[in-house]
């Protein structure tokens, strides 16, 4: 930044420096407005302006952008750190809530031995008798 500002001030002393020792005059049309007899270093000098504040605006621009775009990118790490905690988080309380399970199973006293042979055998199914009657003549 710095050595841009050096170098702004450096072309403004040299186009004045050439613009002094210049004794020319021009006419200038600038969009449909002619101004005639001007001098030459008025011209150099405006155009050096004109040039320098149209790259330190580009400049800026370009830094702005850069500094917008890493901001994102922490945003985004930090987004994607967040979630695997969250996810660290979701296995662990899976991870209690199932030893809680085990712990109650255990006191109550079912044993997973008995848990299996309930799981495979379904259970029947209890029909009320008024369905089996037959039809009455």
């Amino acid at each position: 930044m710095v050595r841009l500002i050096f170098n702004i001030i450096f072309l403004i002393i040299l186009a004045v420096f050439i613009a002094l020792n210049m004794s020319y005059k021009t006419d200038i049309n600038l969009f449909t407005m002619k101004m005639e007899e001007i001098s030459v270093v008025a011209v150099v000098l405006l155009s050096i302006v004109a040039g320098v504040l149209y790259s330190f605006l580009f400049y800026m621009t370009s830094y702005f952008g850069k500094l917008r775009k890493e901001k994102m990118h922490k945003r985004f790490d930090s987004a994607k750190k967040k979630e695997k905690e969250l996810k660290d988080r979701e296995k662990s309380i899976d991870q209690t809530v199932q030893q809680k399970v085990t712990e109650e199973k255990e006191k109550i006293g079912l044993n997973q031995k008995s848990v299996e042979k309930r799981e495979k055998k379904p259970l029947k199914r209890v029909v009320p008798n008024f369905f089996n009657r037959t039809k009455s003549k």
